[in-house]
């Protein structure tokens, strides 16, 4: 220590130099530094460190400070690293600018007036930048240098908000002295990458950073060794990561956990789209007729012709043409569609949980314990396991509406009441059930905190939201509702609701206890939250003031009390008195709601969790969420067996030109669809009443209980008439057992089916005063129809379901479609060869109500 004046006293400009190992560069490059500042910067101080050198440089650097006035040394024994050299410099500087930089004086200390101009403007901390392109390179550097410093500049901006900086690591920086001592008090990381946790804290302290280009070359020794310090080094930016893990680092994180949880289906899709049950009969067989109507008719289906006779699928609540993001498979295949948007819809999800809980200042560990809670909840993997893909879509779409939900209470503004509106929408197009709990349960939320808050305004938020949503899809909406009084859902009785039917036992092994572990192979039973996020979801409900305890105690009771169905009075209440509750079917619908309550609760216990527990528990939690997440959807359910296969297939070869029916419902629509084959049976979620009572009769079953299959699981003994099928134009028929009637010819014998061929088969297009002769079909796709006469005239009979819509006309001038035989369509044409068009044209109808 020499030559320094009371240091006390405040100076213009503090350097601070850290030396590890400088015998040979110091004496040749400092005494033009030092002059150069005691010319242009006449009130200054310099702080050299001896960073435990094991050279001379402790002998230098004491001959220096005997030499040069305003210099102070530092010196200890042990090498620390060039962060922790530089933190004890700073600590002890005075200067109302304080700056470091490296003891070669690699970057030309007369860069030092520009930077302290910059300092004087305003800005915090000035970085010099050596990769600008105003910058001066004097000499190369090493090529594996510049390699790995570009690399480590690309991950840094692409990982951790950095605002842009491409050269962390430059030798050169000047701040205010104030911050420089406040920054580096707060120093973690005592080596090579000090500098990068440096700038995030000012980073996250919102300071005004600058950039300058400086004129620099590359020294011939460097102090850092690749293949010593790579370790080190990396080390040091987990550890940075982690400190200052953001929005952008969970989706990385977020993505590559969801890429390897799908990994098998992005490897192949078809291994997942295949399965049997709603992948096969109703989410591929709706995408297929989407992807082929548009590509082959210039058409969105708005009806389907496939099945039933036909069904609008403009009122299809999870038809993929309402959708926008299924439009994503005109372009893919289908198959890879449907995993892609798996994955996106889940990304989402987590994204928006991470968002919300950093909003509500949360720890990032807690924000990433909420995200993975919800994201990865075996309960929605084991929805996607079984086809359940629009109501999974719908559930991952509920993280936004939370989010945007908890900015709107925070104060109102524009942009967010927009996109609650927006995400509301999509998630009434992918499953209105879960819009309905999502606006009741999260509306008596927003509703409770609002009157605890006195912010009574807010009140109409969550109405008018739900509201404007629909306004927004106003032609779906209007669509759906007109089917509403035509389709068997209507028709629910209390009794086809509040299904699965429950015992306590059964509620309480489905929720602590993962479906693999006790073969329950009824999926609306797969309740598993994970017994680890849901304990600490406890811990976090007791931390709540009583405000938040409350509202979501009411909330975990509703869930629970709904999902018990007719266990419970409140169920039958609901559905007698509460307005739509009688659509919602299915008790388990608004299970999402407990996830969510859960997932946010394990957040908030986590993070009022210190110490090393806390990292246990979240790692507990994620093992937890992922093991059984995982086995959910890798293991395919035993309900999910192959209704027909094998030679079977051979049946669907027979002739395309009239349908076919199962009496056990065994083809599947993934088989039939490709082969272009239509059926009087099928599943599917609209079913029109009076296509059901008219194929009950010809089926030989009574009209059954709600239910998406025509026939029923439980009619699979029935014995059909032929003639009636016949007059569905069903020619061809499959059975599982003997069938009685004289009109049904067995042609074939494969795997416990026979196939029997209808002798009383009419022609699908017809007129009644002649119906064994076909009409000649010129064009058909799903919207639309035309046929030739051919001299006939009088009812032309079509053998397909009648729906508001469907306009006809002849030779191009408008006729009427009426009702025939109770669930037909039918067309008065005068004798004579006329063209007749058929157009299916619902949202006329719908102008016209």
């Amino acid at each position: 220590m020499g030559g320094l004046p009371d240091m006390a006293k405040k100076v213009k400009l503090s350097v601070v130099v850290p030396c590890f190992n400088e015998e040979k560069r110091l004496p040749q490059r400092f005494p033009a530094a030092y002059k150069y500042f005691r010319k242009n910067v006449p009130d200054f101080e310099m702080i050299l460190i001896n960073d435990g050198s094991a050279d001379r440089s402790a002998e230098i650097l004491k001959k220096i400070a005997q030499n040069y006035p305003r210099v102070k040394i530092i010196s200890y024994a042990k090498n620390q690293g060039k962060g922790y050299a530089l933190k004890q410099g700073v600590k002890q500087s005075v200067g109302e600018i304080v700056a470091f930089m490296d003891a070669d004086f690699a970057i030309s200390v007369s860069e030092s007036s520009k930077f302290i101009r910059e300092i004087e403007k305003g800005a915090d901390v000035v970085v010099g930048n050596r990769r600008d392109s105003a910058s001066e390179k004097l000499n190369s550097a090493g090529a594996l240098r510049l390699v790995l410093g570009k690399a480590l500049a690309l991950l840094n901006n692409v990982f951790l908000d950095i605002g842009g900086i491409k050269d962390s690591q430059c030798g050169f920086k000047f701040f205010r002295g104030e911050v420089a001592r406040e920054l580096f008090g707060q120093l973690t990381i005592s080596r090579w990458l000090f500098d990068l946790e440096l700038l995030m804290l000012a980073r996250e302290q919102r300071l005004k950073i600058a950039r300058l280009p400086v004129a620099w070359e590359q020294t011939s020794e460097s102090k850092v060794n690749i293949g010593d310090d790579l370790w080190p080094v990396t080390k040091d930016l987990m550890k940075t990561y982690l400190r200052f893990y953001n929005v952008k680092l969970h989706a990385f994180i977020l993505l590559a956990v969801l890429v390897l949880l799908m990994a098998p289906f992005l490897i192949n899709p078809h291994s997942l789209t295949s399965r049997n049950g709603d992948f096969s009969d109703l989410v591929m067989p709706d995408y297929y007729l989407f992807k082929d109507s548009v590509w082959r008719f210039h058409q969105i289906p708005l009806w389907n012709p496939t099945l039933f006779s036909g069904v609008p699928e403009i009122a299809n609540p999870q038809s993929p043409i309402i959708y926008p993001p299924n439009y994503l498979s005109l372009i893919l295949p289908v198959d890879l569609t449907i995993v892609l948007l798996v994955v996106f819809h889940a990304f989402v999800a987590g994204i928006f949980l991470f968002l919300l809980a950093r909003e509500l200042g949360w720890s990032r560990l807690s924000a990433v314990a909420t995200s993975f809670v919800y994201t990865f909840s075996p309960f929605f993997w084991g929805k996607v396991a079984v086809g359940h893909l629009s109501q999974s879509f719908a559930i991952f779409l509920v993280p936004p509406i939370l989010y945007f939900g908890a900015c709107l209470l925070r104060g109102f503004k524009r942009k967010d009441f927009l996109f609650l509106l927006l995400f509301l929408s999509l998630q009434y197009l992918n499953y209105p059930t879960l819009w309905y709990f999502t606006v009741l349960f999260g509306g008596f939320c927003f509703g409770w905190i609002s009157l605890a808050k006195k912010q009574y305004i807010q009140l109409i938020v969550v109405p008018l939201a739900a509201g404007l949503s629909l306004v927004l899809i106003l032609p779906i909406f209007l669509a759906q509702l007109t089917a509403g009084p035509l389709i068997t859902r209507s028709s629910l009785s209390f009794s086809d609701l509040a299904i699965p039917l429950w015992n306590l036992k059964r509620f309480l092994v489905s929720v602590v206890v993962p479906s693999n572990l006790v073969g329950d192979s009824e999926t609306e039973v797969w309740l598993y939250p994970s017994l680890a996020a849901a304990a600490l979801a406890l811990l976090g409900w007791r931390k709540l003031s009583r405000t938040y305890k409350g509202a979501s105690l009411v909330v975990i009771i509703g869930v629970v009390l709904i999902t018990l169905g007719d266990r419970t009075p409140l169920f039958g209440l609901l559905t007698a008195y509460f307005p739509g509750f009688s659509y919602l079917r299915v008790a388990t619908r608004d299970w999402f709601v407990l996830v969510a309550v859960i997932s946010i609760l394990a957040g908030w216990g986590l993070n009022k969790i210190t110490g090393r527990w806390r990292n246990i528990l979240a790692g507990l939690i994620f093992v937890d969420l992922l093991v059984f997440s995982a086995w959910r959807l890798w293991s395919v359910p035993k309900i999910m067996t192959q209704r027909i296969n094998g030679q079977l297939e051979q049946f669907l070869n027979q002739d395309n030109s009239f349908r076919y029916y199962c009496t056990s419902r065994c083809l599947s629509a993934l088989y039939t669809f490709p082969r272009g084959i239509s059926t009087a049976d099928g599943y599917h979620l609209i079913i029109l009443k009076t296509y059901r009572e008219a194929i009950s009769r010809a089926g030989g079953f009574p009209p059954p209980k709600y239910t998406g299959n025509i026939p029923s699981v439980d009619d699979t003994a029935a014995q059909p008439s032929a003639k009636e099928l016949g007059s569905f134009a069903v020619k061809w028929v499959v059975s599982d057992h003997s069938l009685s009637d004289s009109n049904f010819a067995k042609m074939d014998h494969v795997e416990g089916f026979t196939l029997y061929k209808n002798l009383a088969a009419l022609p699908r297009f017809r007129f009644l005063e002649n119906p064994a002769q076909a009409v000649n079909v010129l064009t058909e796709s799903p919207n639309y129809l035309k046929l030739q006469t051919g001299g006939l005239g009088g009812d032309l009979f079509l053998a397909d379901s009648f729906y508001p819509g469907w306009e006809a006309k002849i030779d191009s001038k408008p006729a009427i479609v009426y009702v025939e035989d109770g669930w037909a369509r039918a067309v008065l044409v005068p004798p004579g060869n006329h063209l007749v068009e058929l157009e299916f044209k619902p949202f006329n109808h719908l102008t016209e109500k």
